[in-house]
């Protein structure tokens, strides 16, 4: 008998979630960005760790990356089987059955969520689509929506590196489509 064990999965996603380098909408990408709103930016992903150097409304500042931070998750009740659910890995769909429960984490864009199922992360839409509004509808029940907070990590003009909270606030051409 080997002495390894392998770890059991986690059904339940951590009480506070780290997605590193996520965005919370479609064609979000980090890259140069316009500053609309002066802030701070500070030197960790925290106020008390001191302002790092301030940006000011015309400034350019480099999205260098970001953590979407999951509070409190939503819960999402599957009430009939359904395929759904693509990995970060890039694996296929996941076939769900009735009594499964998702974990929504946060929105990814376009109507997809970022969610955890048995220790994995997935995304897709939990909700019902405008265009069938019976697809999901009889198959998903959202019982609770998830709290997120959204840090990112940029760059100014100098090169000084700082975090900004809110960045939707903030910074403007963050959609690589715009």
């Amino acid at each position: 008998m080997s002495g390894c064990m392998t770890a059991p999965t986690r059904d339940v996603p951590p009480a506070v979630f780290y997605d590193w380098g996520a965005c919370l909408f479609e064609g979000c990408t980090y890259q140069e960005w316009d500053v609309v709103k002066a802030a701070s930016a500070y030197n960790d992903r925290s106020e008390s760790s001191g302002v790092a150097f301030t940006l000011e409304k015309g400034d350019k500042a480099q999205g260098v990356t970001g953590v979407v931070i999951t509070t409190k998750y939503g819960i999402v009740k599957v009430l009939e089987p359904i395929e759904l659910g693509y990995s970060k890995e890039g694996s296929g769909s996941l076939s769900l059955k009735k009594g499964d429960v998702l974990y929504e984490l946060h929105s990814v864009g376009e109507g997809n969520s970022s969610f955890w199922y048995k220790g994995g992360t997935y995304s897709d839409s939990l909700f019902e689509s405008n265009e069938n509004p019976s697809a999901q509808e009889t198959r998903l029940k959202v019982e609770s929506c998830p709290e997120t907070r959204w840090g990112v990590k940029v760059n100014n003009a100098s090169g000084l590196e700082g975090w900004v909270d809110q960045p939707r606030e903030v910074f403007g051409n963050m959609d690589r489509h715009s």
